[in-house]
């Protein structure tokens, strides 16, 4: 189990009055199954998508933008993992968040590759690796190049 999970990531900007908007957000991947067996998740990445696709980040143009902001998240959280963490005796909310500067694409790309190496190292007869190794096919079975 991990010792810290904060499980919403945000994508957005800083306007040039200095406020944050937040433009997308979602739940981590790394805590989304499909994951090795035994691993934590939150829920699924179908689970996941279906709320994200039926409920959508609210604009942030309004003054409660940050209220809706909020109740998003708990909506998205609730839709994966009903009411967590207040069953869990392993984790406790803090009431807070913080923001990370991210450097781009890469932090999503290292996250991904950080799952990979450990999928690797820890369950290698994973279902996902077996896809991703899987030649792509052409015509009569011919791997495309």
């Amino acid at each position: 189990m991990p010792e810290i999970v904060a499980p919403v990531v945000t994508e957005g900007f800083v306007d040039r009055s200095g406020r944050i908007v937040p433009t997308r957000n979602a739940i981590a991947r790394d805590l989304l199954a499909p994951l090795p067996r035994g691993a934590f998740a939150l829920g699924s990445v179908e689970d996941l998508d279906a709320f994200l696709t039926t409920t959508p980040l609210p604009e942030m143009t309004t003054a409660d933008g940050w209220q809706d902001y909020r109740t998003h998240c708990r909506q998205m959280l609730d839709a994966l993992s009903p009411g967590w963490p207040t069953d869990e005796t392993e984790y406790l909310p803090t009431g807070s968040g913080f923001i990370e500067v991210s450097d781009g694409a890469d932090a999503t790309v290292r996250g991904m590759l950080d799952l990979y190496d450990s999928l690797l190292a820890n369950e290698p007869d994973t279902p996902l690796l077996r896809q991703i190794a899987l030649p792509r096919t052409g015509e009569g079975g011919r791997s495309r190049h």
